[in-house]
C-alpha cells in the first residue's frame, strides 16, 4: 500500500506494508481523509530540524542525551539521536473509508462498514489503517465519506467547546480560525451562541464570516483600539463570557489578548499549541478560569480506553472522543454543522508533496485526500491477509494448547523433572562450518529493536543477513529494513514462515505475543531466538518448550545478561573458588507509569517482563538451581506491588542470593549493582560497565568505554547454536534452565500479587 511520510523537513507517498490490525482494532481501506493544516504543518517544520537545533532549543532533551551519552557511549547515542530525530514519519489523524478486516476481539464493526476513523500514528494519511476499534465510529447514511473524513478535526473542535461550556445566547471568541477555529465557530454557532472570531490573516476571517461570523477582526491589520471598542458594544461593555484560543504560537500573546476580552469570571480554554505562560494578575482580578482542552476528549491518551478498548460508564463520562466523535457526525447528518464551504479542496493522495509544499507557503488553508479506492466504489476484491485477522500481530493463530501433550511429574521446585535432557535434545542444523550469513527475519520493530539488536545485527554482519523485518506497522518495519541491504518489510509473519531464504527469527514483539509466534516458527521449521520472557503463564510456556523438544530445532531465549563480558569474568574467577557463594543484587528499576504497557496484559508486569533477567544472572552466577525463593513486597505509591520488592534465594549448593527490585532511589542511582562473595574473593560489577575483583589484598577493575549487557554475545552464540560453529565459545542456556528461571519468576510473580507476602 502507499502511505505518505515526512523526513527531513519533506513528504512523499512511498510504498509500504500494509499494517496489521491487533485483535481489538479495524483495518480500514481508506477513501478520503483529511489534513490538519496547523499540527502537520508544524510537524513537518520540526522535521527539517537538524538533531542539534532540536537540541539547542530544548533544555530537557539535552540533558537526557548528555545522560544517555554518559551512560551508553558515543556510538549507541548517535544511533538513538538518528532514530529520533532522522527516521521517517506519518502525519494525519482523521480520515474515512470502509472495513476491511476486523481483529478477533472486535464485535461492534463489520467487515464492509463505512466508518471514520481518529488518531495520529493510526488514523494516518495512507491506503489502509489499523485503528483501535474505540477510535472508530460508524457513518450515518446521510453523511458522504469524503465529509466524515474530517471527524477528528471535528472532535477536537467539539472537545474544545465542551470545556468552554457555553450556554445559549452566550457571546464566545475564537481566537484562530485555522481549520479547528473555523469548525469551532460553527458547533458554538449550532449551540446557540453568538461568536466573534480572530485571526493574524484577512482569509480566515473572510471564510468565518460567510459561515455567519457575527463579528471578526484580522489582528494582524485592524488597529486594537477599534477591536476592542467593537467588543464593548456587542457584549454591553462586559466582555465576552468564554474565549477558545484554536490558534498555534511560540509566545503567549493570544493568551494575553483571551485574558483581556473575556468578561470578569468567565472562561478560557486552550486548545491550540501555545505556551501558557500568563500574568496571574490577569486572571487573578477577573477571577478567570483557565481551562485546557485534551484532543478528542475523555479517553484520549489512556491506553485502558484506546488500546484495551475498556469503554467508561456512560452514566459518568457522557462524552468520549468515540461519542464526541460519533456527536460530530450526527451534527453533520442533520445538517446543524457545513463544512462544503470550508473543505473545498480535495486532491488526489498521488498529489500529497505538492499539497504540503502549498500549505508551508500559505497557499491552502484546509485540503482533503481522495484514494484509488472511493473512484473503485468498494472494497478490493483479494481481501487475503486482511479478513483472515489473527491476534497475535504477526499473522499467525496460536496453536491450541490442547494439541500439545506430555508427560511428566513436577518436583519440589515446579519443574518438570523429566526435562532434564531436554537441552541435550538433537538439533537440527546447518551442516557445521558451512559458510555464510545466517538469513534471518527480525521480528517486531519497535524501540528495543532498533536501538539495540539492529545496531548489533549490522555489526555482525558477517554472520547475519537479515532478509526480512515484520512489524504490524508497515512504516516502522520499513525503517528498519532500510539498514539492511536487500531486506524486506512486511506486516505478514505468515510470509516470514514460508520463506525459504529465512533459517531463523528473532523475535522482539511485545511480551504477550512471544509464545504463540515462538510456536508457530517452530513448527514452519524456523530456527528461534526470542526475547525474554518466553511465556507469560506456564501452560504457554510448557507449550513453547513441548515444541522445540518435537521439532529439536534450535531455540533460544534472550536471557542476555548471562553472556555480558563481566559476568563472563565474574563465572570464570567463580569456577576457581570451592564452596558456597553469596550475592547481593540491587536494580534500581525507575519509577514506570501506571499506565505503561509492561504493566498491562501485553507486558505481563515487571516481575516476569524485567526481573526475570536478574532471577537468570544470580543462577548463572551462583552455579546451581534454585531450591527455595521467598519474598515481600513494598507497595508503590500508586498501590503497584511489582516496582518494590526483596527476594531471598536459596540455591541447592547452599548458595544464598537477594534480589532488591526497586523503583525507589534517587535517579541517577546506577541501575543495577552485584555483589559476589565466595571464599576470598570479592566481586563488584556496577551496571555492567564497571568490574572491580579483590583477592586478598589484591585489587583489580576493569572500566569499559560502553555498557554491555550481552547482547552482542548472545546473537553470537544463536548463530553458533544454529550452524554448529563453536565461535562464540559459549553455552547456550538450557531448556531446563529456561523452564526453571521461568517457574522460579512465576512463583515470584505470584506471591508478590496475592499477598505482598509469601
Amino acid at each position: 500500500m502507499k502511505q505518505l511520510v515526512i523526513h527531513k523537513g519533506k513528504a512523499w507517498v512511498k510504498e509500504v506494508s500494509s499494517p496489521q490490525p491487533a485483535p481489538r482494532e479495524v483495518l480500514v481501506e481508506t477513501w478520503f481523509s483529511a489534513v490538519s493544516p496547523g499540527t502537520e504543518k508544524a510537524i513537518l517544520e520540526r522535521s527539517g530540524l537538524k538533531v542539534f537545533q532540536t537540541l539547542a532549543g530544548n533544555r530537557g532533551k539535552r540533558q537526557q542525551g548528555l545522560a544517555y551519552l554518559k551512560k551508553k557511549g558515543l556510538s549507541a547515542t548517535w544511533n538513538r539521536l538518528r532514530e529520533v530525530s532522522f527516521s521517517e514519519a506519518s502525519l494525519g489523524y482523521s480520515l474515512a473509508g470502509v472495513v476491511v478486516g476486523v481483529g478477533s476481539e472486535v464485535d461492534r464493526v463489520r467487515i464492509g462498514d463505512r466508518v471514520a476513523c481518529a488518531g495520529a500514528g493510526k488514523a494516518c494519511h495512507a491506503e489502509r489503517a489499523a485503528v483501535s476499534e474505540r477510535l472508530v465510529v460508524s457513518v450515518p447514511r446521510d453523511v458522504s465519506l469524503e465529509d466524515a473524513a474530517t471527524v477528528g478535526l471535528g472532535a477536537v473542535a467539539i472537545q474544545g467547546v465542551r470545556r468552554a461550556s457555553p450556554a445559549i445566547g452566550e457571546i464566545v471568541a475564537v481566537i484562530g480560525l485555522g481549520v479547528i477555529g473555523q469548525l469551532t465557530v460553527r458547533l458554538l454557532q449550532a449551540s446557540g451562541c453568538r461568536v466573534a472570531g480572530f485571526d493574524l490573516h484577512p482569509e480566515p476571517v473572510a471564510v468565518a464570516r460567510e459561515a455567519g461570523l457575527e463579528y471578526g477582526a484580522d489582528l494582524g491589520d485592524a488597529e486594537p483600539e477599534i477591536v476592542l471598542r467593537n467588543l464593548e458594544r456587542i457584549t454591553g461593555g462586559h466582555g465576552v463570557d468564554a474565549c477558545i484560543i484554536t490558534a498555534a504560537s511560540t509566545d503567549s500573546t493570544a493568551l494575553d489578548f483571551a485574558c483581556e476580552i473575556t468578561r470578569k469570571k468567565g472562561r478560557i480554554v486552550v486548545v491550540g499549541d501555545i505556551p501558557i505562560n500568563v500574568d496571574r494578575n490577569a486572571l487573578y482580578r477577573k477571577e478567570l478560569d483557565l481551562r485546557v482542552s485534551c484532543s478528542y476528549g475523555p479517553g484520549r491518551y489512556d491506553p485502558d480506553y484506546e488500546e484495551r478498548s475498556r469503554d467508561y460508564p456512560y452514566s459518568y463520562v457522557r462524552w468520549t472522543e468515540q461519542r464526541n466523535m460519533a456527536c460530530y457526525l450526527d451534527l453533520l447528518r442533520r445538517q446543524r454543522v457545513h463544512i462544503r464551504n470550508l473543505f473545498r479542496d480535495t486532491f488526489d493522495f498521488e498529489e500529497a508533496p505538492e499539497v504540503y509544499d502549498s500549505l508551508l507557503k500559505g497557499d491552502l488553508v484546509t485540503a482533503l485526500f481522495r484514494y484509488p479506492a472511493s473512484s473503485r466504489g468498494g472494497m478490493e476484491t483479494d481481501l487475503r491477509a486482511d479478513t483472515d485477522v489473527q491476534t497475535d500481530g504477526g499473522g499467525q493463530e496460536e496453536p491450541g494448547a490442547e494439541q500439545r501433550k506430555t508427560d511428566g511429574s513436577m518436583d519440589k521446585t515446579g519443574v518438570l523433572v523429566n526435562r532434564e535432557t531436554a537441552g541435550k535434545a538433537p538439533r537440527r542444523t546447518r551442516q557445521t562450518g558451512l559458510s555464510g550469513p545466517l538469513g534471518v527475519a527480525l521480528v517486531g520493530a519497535g524501540s528495543f529493536a532498533r536501538t539495540v539488536l539492529v545496531p548489533y545485527l549490522t555489526v555482525l554482519k558477517k554472520l547475519y543477513k537479515v532478509a526480512a523485518v515484520c512489524d504490524t506497522d508497515g512504516l516502522r518495519a520499513e525503517k528498519a529494513a532500510a539498514v539492511f541491504p536487500g531486506a524486506y518489510a512486511t506486516s505478514d509473519y505468515a510470509r516470514v514462515l514460508v520463506d525459504s531464504g529465512i533459517e531463523a527469527v528473532i523475535i522482539a514483539t511485545r511480551h504477550d505475543l512471544h509464545a504463540p509466534q515462538t510456536i508457530a516458527a517452530l513448527e514452519a521449521g524456523k530456527a528461534v531466538f526470542v526475547e525474554k520472557p518466553v511465556a507469560l503463564s506456564r501452560e504457554k510456556l510448557k507449550t513453547v518448550l513441548d515444541t522445540a523438544v518435537s521439532t529439536g530445532l534450535p531455540f533460544m531465549a534472550g536471557f542476555n545478561r548471562r553472556y555480558a563480558p563481566f559476568s563472563l569474568r565474574a563465572r570464570q574467577l567463580l569456577n576457581k573458588v570451592s564452596g558456597p557463594v553469596m550475592i547481593t543484587y540491587r536494580v534500581a528499576a525507575g519509577r514506570l507509569p501506571t499506565d505503561h504497557w509492561v504493566k498491562t496484559p501485553q507486558g505481563g508486569g515487571r516481575i516476569i517482563g524485567e526481573a526475570c533477567h536478574m532471577v537468570d544472572l544470580i543462577m548463572y552466577l551462583a552455579g546451581s538451581r534454585i531450591s527455595d525463593v521467598s519474598c515481600v513486597g513494598v507497595p508503590a505509591a500508586d498501590g503497584a506491588l511489582d516496582d518494590n520488592l526483596q527476594v531471598l534465594f536459596t540455591m541447592e549448593n547452599s548458595s544464598t542470593a537477594t534480589l532488591t527490585y526497586t523503583s525507589m532511589g534517587a535517579e541517577k542511582t546506577e541501575k543495577e549493582l552485584i555483589e559476589i562473595l565466595a571464599g576470598s574473593l570479592t566481586i563488584t560489577i556496577k551496571d555492567f560497565s564497571e568490574l572491580f575483583v579483590l583477592e586478598g589484598r589484591i585489587k583489580k577493575a576493569r572500566k569499559r568505554i560502553r555498557q554491555d549487557k550481552g547482547h552482542l554475545m548472545e546473537l553470537k552464540l544463536f548463530r553458533d547454536c544454529v550452524t554448529g560453529d563453536r565461535e562464540s565459545r559459549c553455552i547456550p542456556m538450557t531448556l531446563p534452565e529456561i523452564e526453571h528461571v521461568s517457574e522460579i519468576t512465576f512463583r515470584i510473580a505470584d506471591g508478590v500479587k496475592k499477598h505482598g507476602v509469601s
